[in-house]
Parts: C-alpha cells; sequence; structure tokens
C-alpha cells in the first residue's frame, strides 16, 4: 500500500486532449506512486500514446491537471523530458 503522505510520481485528474473535435483522452484520473510500475491497456485509438505523450511534456492537455515529478509539464517540459530521461523506449522516473 502506497504512503498516503509521499507525493505521487505522476497525478493527473480529469486530463483530457482533444484533436479538434476528437475527444482522444476523457477526463482520465490516476496517480502513479514511487516505486510502483505503470501500463496502459486498451484498443488502438484509446488515447494511451495521447496520454503518455502529456506525460512526457511532448503534446500539451488540452484540460484538466497533471503533475509529472511535482512539476507541470506545461511549465517545466525540458525539466521534466530530462528527469524522465525520456525516450520512446525507456523511461525511467526517480525523485532526485
Amino acid at each position: 500500500m502506497p504512503d498516503p503522505s509521499t507525493p505521487s510520481l505522476i497525478h493527473a485528474r480529469d486530463l483530457t486532449k482533444r484533436f479538434g473535435q476528437m475527444t482522444a483522452v476523457d477526463a482520465i484520473d490516476f496517480d502513479v506512486a514511487p516505486g510502483r510500475s505503470f501500463g496502459f491497456l486498451g484498443p488502438n485509438g484509446a488515447g494511451k500514446t495521447s496520454t503518455m505523450r502529456m506525460i512526457g511534456a511532448v503534446s500539451p492537455r488540452s484540460g484538466g491537471t497533471l503533475r509529472v515529478l511535482g512539476m507541470d509539464p506545461d511549465e517545466d517540459g525540458p525539466r521534466i523530458w530530462h528527469a524522465s530521461a525520456s525516450s520512446p523506449s525507456r523511461t525511467r522516473w526517480t525523485w532526485s
């Protein structure tokens, strides 16, 4: 059971991504605690890649709240990207 006093590595509330009239990610909520693995499962077009692109500060969110390592991807994108050692095939996030 995660310690509730430890901040989430990733915190999302009502996270939404739209492309024009199409909603790719529809108001999802989740938290990823330190030391936990996570993944997204779903059919093609479910919003998995769009969600990961928002987390990785590659694509801006259309709505909702998103914090990654305690930072806002819209304001701290480069810091998040560097802290996550982000690459399409390898992501490792730790508190530094």
